[in-house]
């Protein structure tokens, strides 16, 4: 048995949100029924409007003893404007071939009826990313697009990045790392669950 270093911190955007709305999210990713969640995400309110209202943005990292990392990030938001209806209906992973496996993209949406729509795996696709002087790099993009996204609707994405070699030296690998949302209207909370201490058999 192996001795795992888990860091986990989420941020949540629950501006004038009921005590009982964050409950939705706060358990296992894809856990909470759609017409639960939909019923969560409407009682949010902002004092002014956006495209969409950030629900729960957490990443999870977990280092193994040979300083493999496995990032997990898991974002909820609601859509609330025709420009968040264009600028957000998409899913999109990056990774590094060299020591990352392709990662593994997650997706539902619930829209105002309460229905709940899966993202088509079939439909992502890879791409390699050009740097400012047009040079293929060693970063590769995988994405795909979120079905019936609209107005009212609820995004639960999970993302997955896991190395298949380390990235960092020995001793170099980080214990510990906080991250503050930038200022908004609004007050952004944070929760932070690590590091602790998990075990996975090999």
């Amino acid at each position: 048995m192996h001795l795992l270093r888990r860091l986990s911190v989420a941020f949540f955007a629950l501006a004038l949100a009921p005590a009982y709305a964050a409950d939705a999210w706060d358990g296992a990713a894809f856990a909470t029924p759609a017409h639960e969640l939909l019923q969560a995400a409407s009682a949010v309110t902002r004092e002014r409007p956006n495209d969409i209202v950030v629900l729960l943005d957490e990443r999870t990292f977990v280092f193994d003893e040979q300083h493999r990392v496995t990032h997990t990030s898991r974002l909820i938001y609601r859509v609330d404007s025709p420009d968040g209806v264009e600028n957000w209906a998409a899913s999109t992973a990056h990774w590094q071939p060299w020591h990352q496996a392709r990662p593994v993209i997650r997706a539902r949406v619930v829209t105002r009826d309460g229905r709940e729509h899966q993202i088509d795996q079939n439909l992502l696709s890879e791409s390699g990313t050009r740097d400012s002087s047009q040079v293929y790099d060693d970063d590769h993009t995988l994405e795909g697009p979120l079905p019936a996204v609209a107005i009212g609707a609820v995004v639960e994405e999970e993302i997955t990045t896991r190395d298949e070699k380390p990235f960092f030296s020995a001793g170099s690998a980080p214990t510990r790392t906080r991250w503050l949302m930038p200022a908004s209207d609004s007050a952004w909370p944070r929760r932070d669950r690590g590091p602790s201490r998990s075990t996975a058999s090999r």
